[in-house]
């Protein structure tokens, strides 16, 4: 993919001006989404579709918004709700505090 020819998300595919995140969740998708995508920046009202997010990037999306955040989403929900203003507020309330912690095991118990 020409990352090159990809719209400025400060001025492309968001209907209005560039808007940040407004919570400290919103800040991590702009963030994570941005480096998944490959542009400096994306806003929340920025149109994952319209920069050019594939099922391979949405994937990759739902994989670290669950390693991150402890939100469990599907690609389907990624495709459904192109941006984060729309995403953000259907995502579940698991936070990463809540999952229960990772314990060593030993070969005869895995």
């Amino acid at each position: 993919m020409d990352r090159a020819a990809l719209p400025d998300p400060g001025t492309g595919p968001a209907e209005g001006p560039y808007r940040e995140g407004r919570t400290p969740r919103e800040k991590a998708l702009c963030a994570m989404f941005a480096e998944v995508i490959g542009v400096e920046r994306i806003g929340i009202d920025d149109n994952f579709l319209a920069l050019g997010v594939n099922s391979m990037m949405a994937g990759r999306l739902v994989g670290r918004m669950h390693r991150t955040l402890g939100i469990k989403s599907s690609i389907r929900t990624v495709f459904r709700y192109p941006t984060i203003a729309q995403l953000s507020g259907r995502l579940g309330t698991t936070a990463a505090k809540n999952r229960p912690r990772l314990r060593r095991m030993t070969g005869d118990q895995a």
